[in-house]
């Protein structure tokens, strides 16, 4: 826009310096350039004007989307802490189990069916069942927990949580919540 205006400025000096009978259309065309070139110079002010206004909105608006995901990032930066403390914690169950019930179960058994009454033979197989199922229990919490915190690693690394994980814990939580006798606000169910 300086060069433009520096441009109409000389042109303006030739037509001064143009003979007389030539000088007073060339200035008149002059006046005409000067005045497009402020019309022009305006429409540039408020361009700019209207491009600083969308920037600044734009801005505020990835600002925004920003905090958002930071937000999200710290939420699932703690689920996935949540996960693997979880599944620790599972291990240190199923470790606890095996090496304290199941151990004590087993010195149990042994004196029972020392004595071989039929009815305590029974009794031996159904704690045995029962003893299976609950370690098939533990390895499918661990193989859970294996899996949140595969996905929640995925969905650390991506900034997005999937509508199925957020699913997957409504169902899950629901059914945690059924299992330990607590309803949705947490008090004890009748």
């Amino acid at each position: 826009m300086r060069r433009l205006s520096a441009l109409v400025d000389q042109v303006h000096e030739l037509a001064r310096s143009a003979p007389v009978q030539h000088r007073k259309p060339i200035l008149s065309r002059v006046a005409e350039l000067r005045a497009a070139y402020k019309k022009q110079q305006e429409r540039c002010i408020d361009f700019l004007q209207l491009t600083q206004e969308y920037a600044d909105r734009y801005l505020a608006d990835i600002s925004d989307e920003v905090r958002s995901q930071g937000a999200v990032l710290r939420a699932l930066e703690q689920r996935l802490r949540m996960a693997k403390d979880l599944r620790a914690e599972v291990i240190n169950l199923q470790n606890a189990f095996e090496k304290w019930t199941c151990g004590q179960l087993k010195s149990v058994r042994k004196s029972v069916l020392s004595i071989a009454i039929p009815d305590d033979v029974k009794l031996v197989e159904e704690m045995d069942k029962i003893l299976k199922t609950i370690k098939m229990c533990y390895k499918e919490l661990d193989k859970f927990w294996i899996g949140e915190v595969r996905r929640v690693t995925k969905a650390v690394k991506t900034c997005r949580m999937n509508k199925e994980d957020l699913d997957q814990w409504n169902s899950f939580q629901k059914a945690l919540s059924e299992a330990s006798g607590i309803d949705e606000v947490g008090s004890t169910l009748v």
